[in-house]
C-alpha cells in the first residue's frame, strides 16, 4: 500500500527536483553522483511505502572529464566562465588547451559561416542545430578550433551537462 494515494503535489515534486538537480547535481553514469541519486530515489520510494524496491548494477562505458576551465577575455580583462561543462562524448581538449578568437555563429545559417573561421572558437546558440546535416557540414568545413554551444532549452539557472551519444555524432 502506498502512503500517498492522493498523488504527488507540485511542492513535493519541486523538493525532489531540487535534491536531484541542485544538491546531488550532475550524475554521469558510473559516478558517485549517479549512486547518490539512485540511493535518494530508493529511499524516497521506501518512505512512500513501496515494496520490493532495489537497485540493479550494470557495466557502463563511462565518459567523464577530470578538469576543465574556461576563460574569456573581453575588453582586455580575463573572466572565468563557471557555468559551462564539456559535452558528453566530445573529443578531449589538448593538454595545452585551445586558444582562439570567439566568433558568434548565431543559429548556424549559411550566412553565419560566410567568413574565415580557421582556428577560431565558434559560439552556436541552440543544440538542435547540431542535428541539421547542413549545419554539421558547415561546422566540419569551417576548420574551427573548438565549438561552444548554448543549450537554451533548460528552464532553470543551474549548470547542466549535455552530451551526444556516439551514434548521434556520426559525421563529425
Amino acid at each position: 500500500m502506498i502512503k500517498n494515494p492522493g498523488g504527488a503535489n507540485a511542492a513535493q515534486l519541486g523538493r525532489h527536483f531540487k535534491v536531484l538537480c541542485e544538491r546531488i547535481g550532475i550524475r554521469y553514469s558510473g559516478t558517485q553522483g549517479e549512486q547518490d541519486a539512485a540511493n535518494y530515489i530508493e529511499e524516497t520510494f521506501r518512505r512512500y511505502g513501496l515494496s520490493n524496491v532495489r537497485q540493479h548494477r550494470f557495466e557502463f562505458p563511462n565518459w567523464a572529464f577530470s578538469s576543465g576551465s574556461r576563460r574569456l577575455r573581453r575588453g582586455g580583462r580575463w573572466r572565468r566562465v563557471t557555468t559551462a561543462r564539456p559535452s558528453g562524448y566530445s573529443r578531449s581538449t589538448p593538454a595545452e588547451g585551445i586558444r582562439g578568437r570567439v566568433v558568434y555563429l548565431e543559429g548556424g545559417s549559411e550566412m553565419d559561416f560566410a567568413r574565415n573561421l580557421l582556428g577560431k572558437i565558434g559560439l552556436l546558440i541552440g543544440t538542435l542545430a547540431l542535428d541539421d546535416p547542413a549545419v554539421k557540414a558547415r561546422l566540419i568545413e569551417s576548420k574551427l578550433a573548438a565549438l561552444i554551444f548554448v543549450d537554451a532549452r533548460a528552464p532553470h539557472d543551474w549548470t547542466i551537462t549535455t552530451g551526444f551519444a556516439p551514434q548521434w555524432m556520426a559525421g563529425f
